[in-house]
C-alpha cells in the first residue's frame, strides 16, 4: 500500500532483505553503517502511484542529502531511480528518507529498492 511521510520526513526502512553480507544494513532502523573506509555505490528506486503528481526521495549520508524529484501530470504509475558513489569512513551512515507530504507505493512485488555495495577500500 501507500507509504506516506505526513507533515515530517519519514525514514524509510526496507524490511525485505535479499542480500546483506556483513550485516551492514539494519532492517530495524533503515540505516546502512559503513564497516570499512572506502567508496560505496548506492542505488535506489521508488514507485509513484496513480493520482500522485510529485514524487521525491532523499539519499542521506550522515544527514547530508541528495534529493531526487519527479513531477508528472498524467497521473500514471512511474518509477524514479538514481544512485551515487560516496566516500565513507567507518561508522558513516546512509539511509533513504521520504520528504514531508510525499508518498510512494509498495507491495509484495518490492517496487521500492535500496542497494549499497563496497566498490573498493581506502
Amino acid at each position: 500500500g501507500f507509504i506516506e511521510a505526513g507533515n515530517t520526513e519519514l525514514n524509510l526502512v526496507f524490511t525485505r532483505i535479499i542480500t546483506n553480507v556483513g550485516q551492514a544494513y539494519s532492517n530495524m532502523n533503515g540505516f546502512f553503517t559503513a564497516p570499512v573506509r572506502g567508496v560505496y555505490y548506492f542505488r535506489f528506486t521508488a514507485r509513484r502511484v496513480l493520482g500522485s503528481r510529485f514524487m521525491g526521495i532523499r539519499l542521506c549520508k550522515n544527514w547530508e542529502v541528495m534529493f531526487v524529484q519527479e513531477h508528472h501530470n498524467d497521473g500514471l504509475r512511474d518509477y524514479l531511480s538514481s544512485g551515487a558513489s560516496l566516500k565513507l569512513e567507518v561508522g558513516d551512515m546512509v539511509n533513504m528518507r521520504l520528504p514531508a507530504g510525499y508518498r510512494i507505493y509498495n507491495d509484495l512485488d518490492n517496487h521500492n529498492t535500496f542497494t549499497g555495495l563496497l566498490r573498493f577500500t581506502l
